[in-house]
């Protein structure tokens, strides 16, 4: 048996929603969409890592083993997704690791990946020179804990559909130069609302909320609204801003959530108001400089970052 490295197609997508399952659930993974329904069902970041990324596919007699994609950002290539079957990382032919040369293939200088708890995928990445720089929690909570947060003080005013201010404060604050294609998938495949931070007449922040519960996506997440991505110049002014979209969001939808690194100064605020960690991710990174400062960035997911 050998492995046929190919680029994926919209006939895969089905295919690798059920490899994503069956490798999450071996691995105990108990996050996101690996509980969403079967069936047919696709996510909607296949959708964008088969427009806008590398997304190739790993087939052993004819069959999907693993699947994986990559978004080439300015110098940053970032691993979106990786997922091999159980049955094939014990047989021994080396799928991962031959996928995985293969996203890679040319891309960087910088190679970065949020790692699933899973002891066997943190050394693979560490393996491959991506090494851990800091958890990334993935946090939830009800509507009335973000309601609850007390006034910090400053203002949520809506931005305009690609404002290309916004664009750019995002190209300098997540450290990976202009993506409008990621700006349009937040916002047309999760409705996502673009937002300014302001304090009287200064301008602090940016962010989105995304509202999950209309979107493709809602099967897997009903009824949430998720923050992110939030970027601010100064990490003074990130607490703030962060409590800011959280209070605005709480009054969208009765769940909350928010993927927060664990640097970042809001992080203490979000659990004394009730939110809780779900699960911990851990953010890895070929370079010796963070991509993006972890106090002053909040991802939008782990799939953009």
């Amino acid at each position: 048996m050998t492995a046929v490295i190919r680029p994926a197609t919209t006939a895969d997508l089905a295919v690798a929603y059920d490899v994503q399952r069956e490798a999450s659930a071996a691995a105990g993974m108990e996050i996101g969409n690996v509980n969403g329904p079967a069936g047919g069902q696709v996510p909607a970041k296949f959708r964008h890592e088969l427009s806008d990324g590398r997304f190739l596919v790993a087939d052993v007699d004819g069959a999907m083993a693993g699947f994986g994609a990559v978004f080439q950002r300015a110098h940053v290539a970032f691993l979106a997704t990786f997922y091999v079957r159980p049955d094939a990382q014990l047989a021994g032919l080396g799928v991962g690791q031959r996928l995985l040369d293969r996203l890679f293939d040319g891309l960087g200088p910088v190679r970065s990946v949020v790692s699933s708890h899973v002891h066997r995928a943190l050394a693979v990445y560490a393996r491959n020179g991506m090494l851990p720089r800091w958890p990334l929690y993935m946090l939830n909570a009800d509507a009335a804990c973000a309601q609850g947060l007390d006034d910090p003080g400053v203002l949520v005013v809506p931005a305009g559909l690609g404002d290309p201010d916004l664009i750019a404060w995002d190209a300098e604050i997540a450290g990976r130069g202009a993506r409008p294609a990621d700006h349009h998938y937040w916002r047309s495949e999760y409705a996502a609302e673009p937002l300014w931070i302001e304090r009287g007449a200064d301008r602090i922040g940016y962010a989105y909320i995304q509202h999950l519960y209309e979107s493709p996506d809602a099967p897997w997440n009903p009824e949430t609204v998720m923050l992110g991505p939030i970027g601010v110049r100064a990490a003074s002014d990130a607490t703030a801003a962060t409590i800011a979209v959280a209070r605005a969001a709480g009054a969208l939808a009765p769940r909350v959530a928010v993927d927060i690194p664990g640097a970042h100064p809001a992080l203490p605020a979000l659990l004394d108001s009730g939110f809780r960690i779900h699960y911990q991710a851990t953010y890895c990174s070929s370079a010796d400089d963070d991509v993006f400062d972890p106090r002053r960035y909040i991802p939008a997911d782990t799939i953009t970052l």
